[in-house]
């Protein structure tokens, strides 16, 4: 059920409150419906302690005093080299709800993922060794959860101790949400609206989830020590139900002392190492909304079952799902990475148990659907399937022998894709951050990635000119990325350029295709198959100069600060000249001139180079998240931008951003761009793009609604007077009824974003 609430949103609130509105028209369906093996009404609390002998009995009173007594402790020993084992030990003999896992030391993210592996509960939680619950937690945890049924976690208010246990008055440690001010009590936040975008972890100690979060969304990040619960926090915000608890009393006790990771932010880093975090996040939200692949195959014939069958596929496809044939596009030339995949199969519980064919995708998720619930379920399947599904309300529903495997039930195909949905996304950002953490060994110096889509013989053009580079072959490869994995005389120019490369003594040429349309999503894959530790961009419409590499690799090689840079774009004016190509238009077609020589730093978001020149390091891409799929082409629209969010983004993380005059490259335009209607369009989306990129807080808030409606306004009148009847041109009138239908369109588009903060909030809540 749908709730609207008036309020007026601040910046950061508006942003994922958009993007809340984006993921609920793309699966509006509730997770309730979702069914896993646990074990009703049970609470899974995860301790994880290293060193903790001097608070770790309180915290360990404070559990087994809870007035809800159903409930798991799975203590895991990090490797402590003090007395913890020994306390634990004599506390598991207490009480036999104590499960002791000793380990050697990795890190408390690591804990969290080896407790949670292990937990049976319906509901799930973790404290800290150093913190204590009152008695009545976790049952009033648990009895608001079970009263909201949509909700999938909640956080509650807590109160802050000192090192002695004694309330902590005057703290400057939650400042703002101290209730009265300078109290121990602290009050968080409502609404979790700002908890992505402004870097504020406010749900705290005090929370509760339920058993399909941590299904669904998996371990906890080793690569986020430190701000591990952060990362989980927004992930869960992003995909699932956050709210706050229905009741405001403090029930949990958060210590601050000397000994805690708070105290030593300084030496871990963790607020220096957040904005690392906000920039990855904005990515898996622009990730939440792109498109998935789907392979589907069901063996059934009964009709029952192939009407369960269309209900996924229809679901499938209003969330923007591409079913593909596992033939279309063969495995070693699909993508590893920012390409979403899954193969979906269909038993009808008859016969063997299927296997996975050996032909998916490389990081492809693997779903055994049985869509008999009458089956008798078995204890054990191949373990390359990633998750087991049976339609309907089965018996009973065994649980698997590795982790979060299955099986679960469902009866709603809603429900279904989007529990597939949410675990195949999250699992493959995991890959993703398995590629940041664990860097891959380049092979190459560069990369050189050209995308195309339906562009033959210019493509042809623009690869001859990158085979024949004064460059040894031997450091560097093409990687030519189809983003239409249809189109064959793409696929054979390749294949035959490859075939010649050792005869011709041409660099190796490789084909990557990718299913997802979008000029940006074509560049994530090719960063994904890139073996070389600079990325060179350069459309399919161009022609490098002879030497453009080489300037692009000394300058790199001997600046090691420089994270993303361009080149010179120069326009190949076709003769005779176009008619609307005038003296100083040659922008709006991508010329990029670079007045001196030697490379310059820029520091102006409107200065960053774009378009068909452009370099960047393959690591900073990849921390980042890659391009962001919201911008850039789509087909034959007008949109753009990606490139500056890229140079923001990595502005943000601390690296330089250079325009390098020596890397030339021309600019082949069909002629049939050079029109009017090009001319009006490339200019007011110029517009929006940069309102757009402040809007998703990418850049400084310089272009406000007004400013834009007067740039429009002004380029309106400039146009049309321009063109007047005593200073006609061919085409005038079409320049102006486009510019007017446009003008007329856009100011309205402007003046609705200009009340976009006032406006009706978006949640979720129970029927």
């Amino acid at each position: 059920m749908i709730h609207y609430k008036f309020m007026k949103l601040n910046r950061y609130a508006s942003v994922f409150d958009d993007y809340r509105r984006h993921r609920y028209l793309l699966f509006p369906y509730e997770l309730n419906q979702f069914k896993i093996p646990y074990e009703e009404g049970l609470v899974s609390i995860i301790l994880p302690v290293y060193n903790g002998e001097y608070y770790l009995s309180e915290a360990l009173e404070s559990i087994l005093t809870q007035s809800y007594h159903s409930f798991e402790l799975i203590v895991v020993n990090d490797g402590s080299i003090d007395s913890t084992k020994d306390i634990l030990e004599y506390y598991a003999k207490k009480d036999s709800r104590i499960k002791i896992v000793d380990r050697p030391h990795q890190g408390l993210p690591v804990s969290l993922s080896t407790g949670f592996r292990l937990a049976r509960g319906e509901f799930l939680t973790w404290t800290s060794d150093d913190n204590r619950m009152r008695s009545s937690y976790l049952q009033q945890m648990v009895a608001c959860l079970k009263r909201h049924p949509t909700w999938d976690m909640i956080y509650a208010n807590i109160d802050i101790i000192d090192e002695n246990g004694n309330p902590l008055k005057n703290s400057q440690w939650y400042l703002h949400y101290q209730r009265p001010p300078g109290s121990e009590h602290i009050y968080f936040p409502e609404d979790p609206v700002e908890l992505n975008t402004y870097p504020n972890n406010y749900i705290g100690a005090a929370f509760l989830y339920r058993a399909r979060v941590d299904w669904l969304i998996g371990d906890y990040s080793a690569l986020r020590f430190g701000m591990e619960d952060y990362d989980y926090w927004m992930q869960v915000n992003s995909l699932m139900c956050i709210r706050h608890s229905d009741f405001d009393e403090p029930l949990y006790e958060y210590r601050l002392h000397s000994r805690s990771l708070t105290a030593h932010d300084n030496e871990i880093g963790i607020t220096k190492r957040r904005e690392n975090l906000m920039v990855f996040d904005t990515f898996r939200r622009d990730f939440y909304l792109m498109s998935m692949c789907w392979y589907l195959e069901n063996d059934s014939l009964s009709t029952e079952y192939n009407l369960i069958w269309e209900a996924l596929e229809n679901v499938i496809y209003k969330s923007k799902g591409i079913v593909i044939n596992r033939n279309t596009i063969p495995s070693e030339v699909f993508p590893r990475l920012w390409v979403p995949s899954v193969y979906l199969k269909g038993w009808d519980g008859k016969g063997c148990i299927p296997t996975p064919p050996s032909d998916l995708p490389q990081n492809c998720i693997q779903i055994l659907f049985c869509l008999d619930p009458n089956t008798n379920l078995p204890n054990d399947v191949d373990e390359r399937w990633n998750f087991c599904v049976v339609w309907g309300k089965p018996a009973f529903i065994p649980r698997l022998r590795n982790s979060r495997q299955g099986w679960v039930a469902v009866q709603d195909a809603g429900a279904m894709i989007t529990a597939l949905d949410i675990f195949t996304r999250t699992s493959h950002l995991k890959k993703i951050e398995e590629e940041i953490l664990f860097p891959r060994s380049t092979k190459k110096q560069i990369s050189v990635i050209v995308c195309t889509y339906r562009r033959k013989d210019l493509l042809e053009e623009c690869l001859y000119s990158l085979l024949h580079q004064n460059y040894s072959k031997h450091d560097y490869e093409i990687i030519v990325v189809n983003n239409d994995p249809t189109d064959m005389q793409v696929n054979d120019l390749v294949y035959k350029l490859d075939e010649n490369a050792i005869s011709k003594s041409y660099p190796q040429i490789r084909l990557v295709l990718c299913p997802i349309p979008g000029l940006s999503a074509a560049r994530n894959a090719g960063i994904s198959e890139a073996e070389g530790e600079i990325l060179c961009f350069i459309d399919d419409d161009a022609v490098a100069n002879s030497d453009w590499l080489h300037q692009i690799y000394l300058t790199m090689q001997n600046h090691k600060d420089i994270g993303i840079g361009g080149g010179t774009i120069l326009l190949r004016i076709p003769e005779p000249r176009p008619n609307a190509l005038w003296e100083g238009w040659e922008p709006i077609w991508s010329e990029f001139k670079i007045s001196g020589s030697g490379y310059r730093i820029v520091q102006n978001w409107w200065e960053y180079p774009w378009g068909a020149n452009w370099f960047a390091r393959k690591q900073l891409l990849i921390e980042m998240g890659g391009f962001r799929t919201s911008y850039g082409r789509i087909g034959h629209n007008y949109s753009g931008a990606e490139e500056v969010v890229a140079a923001a983004l990595a502005n943000k993380l601390g690296y330089q951003i250079v325009l390098l005059p020596e890397a030339i490259v021309y600019h082949n335009v069909e002629s049939s761009r050079f029109t009017y209607k090009h001319v009006w369009n490339t200019q007011i989306h110029g517009i929006m793009s940069a309102y757009q990129i402040q809007r998703d807080l990418y850049i400084p808030y310089t272009y406000n609604i007004p400013f834009c409606i007067r740039r429009v306004i002004y380029l309106f009148i400039t146009m049309w007077f321009y063109l007047s009847p005593w200073k006609w041109k061919p085409g005038s009138f079409i320049l102006r009824f486009f510019s007017m239908l446009g003008f007329l369109k856009l100011t309205i588009k402007l003046i609705r974003w200009y009340f976009y903060r006032f406006r009706f909030s978006f949640t979720i809540k129970d029927p």
